[in-house]
């Protein structure tokens, strides 16, 4: 074998793993614990203003109770938390950690109340997994980390139709204006991590094929080889560029593309996609992309925003979130004003809002 060819060869084994080899039981249980740190995080806020009022309406234990039936996504909160506390340890029992556990790497400062929580959380399950095998909870959590890694053996996974959440775009609840919300997709335990890692593997796998200019959803480290870019990094060569052009007039234009997620054509999507994984398999023949591949149009086939969003009519449900004058907007009138679609009801368009993927999706299309 040539030279040329083990080097080739090297940096496939160095730089680029198989799919399946993403989903180890670490990777699985710390995307179960960062989910878990973030719920403890919201309880804690809910803790602390039930502390400092006697108001029945901040009471969060006998509201919670009263408001398990009152929509979907309170049905989605409770059956999540259900399932997170049968597969992890309860909170009373997560580890204490010392005094250097509670300092970063460098010893230089402490870590965030979520990134304490977090490690707390992992050494808990470390220390069961010596002190007592056979708790439960610990049963369980085995169970759920190998049912995740067989689902991801086969291309026969199918993604259901997200729960869509109404976050209002206001501080405050309008009675006589219209609300208008942003679509956030909820997805099951189970599918969240499969996503979430599909999209580690997807990202590290096209990263190269993107441009230098983009800095968000990216897995490219930054100059400095300590962390992922960022927009940070962003603001950084901003200014860099600045001195460099010390003397220079220099023009600066600002933009946002409004309903981007929203308006994201499904077929412009598959068809860059495909390009993608057809450079992929060139730069590495020996990984199998058929899997991942699956995952990502059963991604896309779950939702478009004219075909799963509720519309503005849709009283029931604008009722079970008391969300009077309830608008998910949207720019059909102007896509038909401008042509782009013949006949906009055969297409599918928009990607989910909160899901992994769909920043995959941002810097694929753009």
């Amino acid at each position: 074998m040539c030279e040329s060819t083990l080097q080739e060869l090297f940096f496939f084994f160095k730089f680029m793993k198989e799919f399946s080899t993403y989903f180890t039981e670490r990777a699985i249980v710390t995307h179960i614990c960062k989910l878990r740190v973030k719920i403890a995080k919201t309880r804690n806020k809910k803790h602390l203003i039930h502390l400092l009022t006697d108001a029945e309406k901040y009471n969060y234990h006998t509201k919670e109770q009263i408001l398990v039936d009152e929509n979907q996504f309170t049905k989605y909160q409770f059956e999540l938390n259900n399932q997170l506390s049968k597969i992890l340890p309860p909170r009373k029992k997560w580890v204490k950690l010392g005094y250097h556990s509670r300092m970063n790497r460098d010893g230089t400062e402490k870590l965030t109340s979520n990134d304490k929580n977090f490690y707390s959380l992992l050494k808990t399950i470390k220390l069961y997994r010596k002190k007592d095998p056979q708790i439960n909870w610990l049963i369980e959590l085995d169970k759920f980390v190998k049912d995740i890694q067989s689902t991801i053996e086969n291309d026969d996974l199918k993604i259901k139709t997200p729960l869509i959440f109404p976050k209002l775009k206001e501080d405050k609840i309008s009675k006589i204006e219209t609300n208008k919300c942003r679509p956030i997709s909820m997805f099951s335990l189970k599918e969240r991590i499969i996503l979430s890692i599909s999209n580690k593997f997807l990202t590290i796998l096209f990263d190269d094929y993107f441009q230098d200019s983009s800095y968000a959803f990216r897995s490219k480290k930054n100059k400095e080889g300590t962390s992922t870019i960022s927009h940070h990094d962003c603001i950084k060569d901003i200014v860099s560029c600045q001195k460099e052009n010390n003397n220079q007039t220099l023009y600066v234009v600002e933009c946002d593309m409004e309903k981007f997620y929203d308006s994201v054509n499904h077929k412009i999507v598959e068809g860059l996609f495909e390009k993608l994984t057809e450079k992929a398999n060139q730069d590495y023949p020996y990984l199998k992309l058929n899997v991942v591949k699956h995952i990502f149009i059963e991604y896309l086939n779950c939702y478009a925003f004219n075909k799963d969003v509720p519309l503005s009519n849709d009283n029931e449900y604008w009722s079970s979130y008391r969300i009077p004058n309830g608008k998910f907007g949207w720019v059909e009138k102007r896509l038909l004003d401008l042509k782009y679609y013949p006949n906009i009801n055969t297409e599918r368009i928009g990607v989910p809002q909160g899901g992994s993927l769909s920043g995959l999706i941002a810097n694929i299309v753009l």
